[in-house]
């Protein structure tokens, strides 16, 4: 969010896992602002942060991807 909230000017760390025979702990941080937080870049139109991570997590996850539902 905050490479979408800054214009590319804060990137965002790549984060990939290479297996290995060693044990790896993995300690994730995040933090999400308000839901009605604006996080547009400034000078664009307002985007409010939980509709912006609503978006991701649709093009993320598949299963929250809208699909017409047939009659049973």
């Amino acid at each position: 969010m905050l490479d979408f909230w800054t214009d590319g000017v804060v990137k965002a760390t790549p984060h990939r896992v290479v297996g290995g025979d060693d044990e790896r702990i993995s300690v994730p941080l995040f933090f999400n602002p308000s839901y009605d937080t604006n996080v547009a870049p400034a000078g664009q139109s307002a985007m409010l942060a939980g509709d912006h991570l609503s978006a991701r997590f649709r093009e993320t996850y598949v299963h929250l991807q809208n699909k017409e539902k047939t009659p049973t």
